[in-house]
């Protein structure tokens, strides 16, 4: 083998090589973006599943509130005379439960054990 020889053959294993290398490069770069274009759909995704969840809780909380306005507002319609008019009657004696073994009983007066 002559000097040539060696020569043209190490130009064409370099460049035979330096088009692998490209293929390869070109292909990193395309994995690279479609990882790329994958986790930002992922991203994009839970952006709209968490707005979606906040409107859902927005709208709950929204609905509890006027539910809890509306009882308030009957609550305070309530008076000692409606009740005595829908049969209501007001219990005699009340007992009250405590972790304790006695039991309290409560009278309009006060309470007695």
């Amino acid at each position: 083998m002559t000097l040539h020889q060696v020569h043209t053959n190490t130009h064409a294993l370099a460049k035979a090589r330096g088009k692998q290398l490209f293929y390869i490069l070109i292909s990193v770069i395309v994995l690279a973006f479609c990882v790329y274009v994958y986790f930002l759909g992922r991203t994009v995704f839970a952006v709209v599943v968490r707005k979606n969840i906040e409107n859902n809780i927005r709208t709950k909380v929204t609905a509890i509130s006027e539910l809890e306005l509306a009882y308030l507002s009957k609550n305070n319609t309530i008076d000692p005379n409606l009740l005595q008019k829908e049969g209501y009657v007001a219990p005699e004696k009340m007992y009250f439960i405590s972790r304790e073994n006695t039991v309290g009983l409560a009278s309009v007066k006060g309470y007695d054990l």
